[in-house]
């Protein structure tokens, strides 16, 4: 059955069916093409007349097949069918992962995790685009220097404007889909949780959102360097593009096809990790400083440094990790210490000295590797070869791009007073390689409740329904175990492990990840 909304002079004709309603495909910023391209995200111009909402948009440009558009600001908003209204639930903004270089708001469907909220956590969830690769993430001094001049024509870290946008929308129109302005929480999974975290620090006053949920991915877990780190690659898209010499290299960009940009886009996203081309940071798209929130902004400088300032958004956040975060990227063919140390000075390390000290509390003993809890028992498998490194790395990898930084943003938080929660995630996943451990990811299916065979049944969607209604995950009821706060004093985790789910301590490997 169909489902009207009017908002404004707007009807958006959405559809019903199986207990949720959902209006697709609605345009939550301006089209960012032509000279809108590499601008921050504007408001969309008002609709008025009928509004088919019952198909998702096209997706932001990325490599792979599929329904692709550079105008692709899209949001879905998902809710429970037969709810006035009049009644305002809590908002969920959903910013999906995929590294800035791929995935859509359209690649998860939110129904089953709102069905477990049954009729006493009902909740509005909306999914989004947002600027994938260069379209979102071009940088170098020449892009700061006229987000300088002038922040509304240019901007550094566009795909982070789209998530602010998307969330100044919400705000303003989301009480037409029966939502409340007032009660929304800004949730993120992967790249996605780097960019909600990124908007904490770039909104970190008067935010427009109530809570914060952060599925692996802090403010420091990716290198956020100066923009003139960018040069070397911004000049080989100028060159690729045919705007070398153009006295008007912006103006030549954004005249170039946005097929000919892709192609540019992708082709740097297959050569991570080389140096002489992209950033640290394993991906080839990533963040830059960009002067903070009084440029436009989201990076003054660091986000160490922000985060020990204490300039990011004062709302309760609920942030954790899977157990294995590392083994999903670390690298394979690494069979000595050497090689190990290319590896991690070409993706994350600018020092030598910093690079042995880390290697050093991290040392080549596949049994303090990770996996850190092989599912067949065996500590001593190295999976690739008897001298293989991988373990090594991976545990190396997950530390300091997720499980460090959780632990310091997590701690800054708490000392300020704010609320938090954390969890690791250590449930196998059916189907999931030995090697893997418990990866990057694992907790996403059973959040949106539709994995197999979930031993958790609905509790970690209605613990996160719980957080979105109360800024806390204990009204999930269920049977749930009470999730203690995070403290300085007491940092304390929920812990998703073997079909059951229990309370530990956020002290494990301390020493290393100090020093990380």
């Amino acid at each position: 059955t169909s489902s009207n909304v009017q908002d404004g002079k707007a009807t958006y004709v959405g559809s019903c069916a199986d207990g949720i309603c959902s209006w697709k495909g609605i345009r939550y910023a301006s089209p960012p093409i032509g000279n809108q391209r590499f601008s921050p995200a504007k408001v969309p111009a008002s609709l008025t007349g009928t509004v088919d909402a019952t198909e998702y948009g096209p997706t932001c440009l990325q490599s792979g097949d599929g329904r692709q558009s550079e105008d692709c600001l899209f949001a879905n908003v998902f809710r429970p069918s037969g709810v006035s209204l009049n009644k305002k639930l809590p908002v969920l903004i959903f910013v999906h992962g995929g590294g800035f270089q791929s995935g859509a708001g359209s690649e998860h469907d939110p129904s089953q995790m709102i069905l477990a909220g049954g009729n006493d956590l009902q909740a509005v969830v909306i999914t989004i685009n947002y600027r994938l690769g260069l379209f979102g993430f071009l940088g170098g001094s020449t892009f700061a220097q006229r987000q300088k001049q002038n922040r509304n024509d240019v901007t550094l870290n566009a795909a982070f404007t789209d998530v602010v946008q998307a969330i100044n929308w919400s705000s303003d129109h989301i009480a037409a889909f029966g939502g409340d302005p007032d009660k929304i929480t800004l949730w993120g999974q992967s790249a996605g949780s780097f960019a909600s975290a990124a908007v904490m620090l770039g909104k970190h006053t008067s935010p427009k959102f109530k809570g914060v949920i952060l599925e692996s991915g802090s403010p420091g877990g990716v290198p956020i360097d100066p923009a003139s780190r960018k040069d070397g690659q911004f000049n080989t898209v100028v060159s690729s593009a045919g705007c070398s010499g153009n006295p008007d290299v912006i103006g030549c960009l954004r005249g170039a096809s946005a097929s000919n940009l892709l192609q540019i886009s992708n082709l740097q996203a297959n050569l991570n990790g080389n140096v002489n081309t992209i950033p640290r940071g394993y991906y080839a798209w990533t963040a830059v400083q960009d002067g903070g929130p009084s440029n436009g902004g989201f990076f003054s400088d660091r986000p160490s440094q922000v985060i020990n300032a204490g300039k990011f958004a004062n709302v309760p956040v609920l942030h954790g990790d899977c157990y294995d975060e590392g083994t999903y990227f670390a690298d394979q063919d690494s069979n000595n210490t050497q090689e190990t140390f290319d590896y991690f000075r070409r993706i994350y390390f600018d020092s030598d000295e910093l690079l042995q000290e880390a290697l050093q509390q991290y040392p080549d003993d596949p049994v303090v590797g990770s996996p850190y809890k092989p599912h067949d028992g065996d500590y001593s498998n190295r999976f690739y070869g008897a001298t293989n490194q991988y373990k090594r790395i991976s545990s190396l990898y997950g530390d300091i791009r997720y499980q460090s930084n959780r632990r310091f943003f997590l701690d800054a938080i708490a000392n300020r007073g704010t609320t938090a929660y954390s969890y690791e995630f250590a449930q196998y996943v059916p189907g999931n390689a030995d090697s893997l451990g418990y990866p990057h990811g694992s907790d996403l299916d059973y959040v949106f409740n539709i994995q197999d065979g979930n031993p958790f049944g609905t509790t970690l969607s209605r613990q996160w329904l719980s957080f979105a209604a109360y800024q806390t995950p204990n009204k999930a009821g269920n049977g749930s175990p009470l999730w203690k706060h995070y403290t300085a004093n007491s940092p304390k985790l929920l812990y998703y492990a073997n079909n059951t789910i229990t309370t530990i301590d956020d002290t494990f490997r301390k020493g290393p990840m100090d020093f990380l």
